[in-house]
């Protein structure tokens, strides 16, 4: 009889494993379920995708080299140089998304015994609502500062952002105006590809957008690190 391995044993089980036969079991009764996890895609597939996939011309779809497709490669290349960041193809390892990506970079620089920064974050968006993004963000941060004090860890707003940014002054009225108070080790906000389809869907601005100079000004507080 097989054995369960002693990391088998000690494993905890995933948070989504857990809730995932009460929604159910929830849904089954007939209850309106509201999936509130990140990562399932809820907007358009581009259309130029879904053509291409219906028109591929080929009978195998076998295995992609391990590094990826040298053409999606060089094509992330080019993308990288548009903001002065120079890469070569062989800097490049597509990966079955972007878990496996953060797996391979511990791998690559941690070994055995070595520590690591632990934190704990939220996301949190906002809409066209201010009073109810500050108040969220507060009652967020909130809770995060304390659970990071009791178990000595870094706090995080791991996601977070206004799509569109339809403030002028978002930047400092809002999001500086409601973490400067907290010790955030980091803020991450989406800068997302779009097609003529989603031309609003993005959360930092480009130069000629109306709150460019307000983030400029964000940046250039004196508790902002970019990287």
């Amino acid at each position: 009889m097989p054995k369960i391995s002693q990391r088998g044993k000690e494993m905890p089980s995933s948070p989504i494993r857990r809730l995932a036969p009460l929604a159910n079991e929830a849904k089954a009764r007939g209850v309106k379920v509201y999936h509130l996890n990140i990562g399932q895609p809820d907007l358009p597939t581009p259309q130029k995708a879904l053509d291409v996939l219906k028109n591929v011309d080929r009978t195998v779809l076998e295995y992609s080299p391990s590094q990826g497709i040298l053409s999606l490669r060089e094509a992330l290349v080019n993308y990288y140089e548009r903001y002065q960041i120079k890469l070569s193809p062989d800097d490049v390892i597509i990966t079955a998304g972007g878990s496996e990506a953060v797996l391979f970079a511990f791998m690559s620089c941690l070994n055995p015994g070595d520590e690591i920064i632990d934190m704990v974050g939220f996301d949190c968006y906002a809409g066209a609502d201010r009073e109810r993004y500050l108040a969220s963000m507060k009652n967020a941060l909130d809770i995060t500062k304390a659970f990071a004090q009791e178990h000595g860890k870094l706090m995080a707003i791991t996601e977070t952002g206004y799509e569109g940014i339809k403030d002028p002054k978002w930047w400092t009225e809002v999001l500086y105006n409601v973490m400067k108070d907290y010790h955030v080790s980091y803020v991450l906000i989406w800068r997302n590809a779009c097609d003529d389809n989603m031309q609003h869907h993005f959360y930092a601005p480009f130069p000629e957008h109306e709150s460019a100079d307000d983030f400029k000004a964000f940046a250039a507080l004196d508790q902002m690190l970019f990287i």
